[in-house]
């Protein structure tokens, strides 16, 4: 599903206008969510710059499932990858960016690629945002889109990485969703 759990969204919206990014990738665009709301409250919140061809900031996304990408969802965005995240960024494809944010996409990776992408966006992230699911969430989708699948799990201690500022755990359905923010402060 296209979605996340509204438990956090608060959270993330607050350290986002606080850090005042430039430039954001949101993987796992699915509904627009995070790229409408960084659009409504970087650039049109106190800016007023509600006409897109006013808009300042780069906001790129990543989203794998191609029906997923309605006019509606493109609209937020200066560039959508049509892609895997994990190929993307084994192939170099991505710049910096002064915040990446990417919830609710680590589970529906084969656990060595979910490390792999974790290891990488430290490399292009000024501030990586990530919530994950914790603990065991497996479960297959019924649907048209096979990868909505839960196929890892993890647990708090594999995000004690390196530039880790903030964390936060939610229970949704007796269950635990992590908030991890981490900064980047050599690139």
């Amino acid at each position: 599903m296209p979605t996340c759990h509204w438990s956090y969204i608060s959270k993330i919206i607050d350290t986002i206008v606080a850090k005042q990014p430039n430039s954001i990738l949101d993987i796992g665009v699915g509904n627009a969510k995070w790229g409408s709301l960084c659009r409504e409250y970087l650039e049109v919140y106190g800016h007023n710059y509600w006409k897109k061809e006013n808009w300042k900031r780069k906001i790129d996304g990543v989203e794998i499932y191609e029906p997923y990408l309605t006019p509606q969802t493109r609209h937020y965005y200066n560039t959508i990858f049509n892609q895997d995240i994990v190929q993307l960024l084994k192939h170099n494809q991505l710049p910096i960016y002064d915040c990446i944010i990417m919830c609710d996409v680590l589970e529906h990776l084969v656990k060595e690629d979910g490390i792999f992408v974790l290891n990488e966006l430290q490399k292009i992230g000024k501030t990586v945002i990530l919530a994950v699911p914790i603990g065991n969430w497996l479960y297959t989708f019924d649907g048209d889109n096979d990868k909505e699948s839960h196929i890892s799990m993890w647990e708090k201690d594999e995000f004690l990485l390196n530039g880790l500022k903030k964390q936060n755990y939610y229970p949704v359905y007796g269950k635990e969703i992590g908030l991890f923010i981490y900064e980047n402060t050599i690139i």
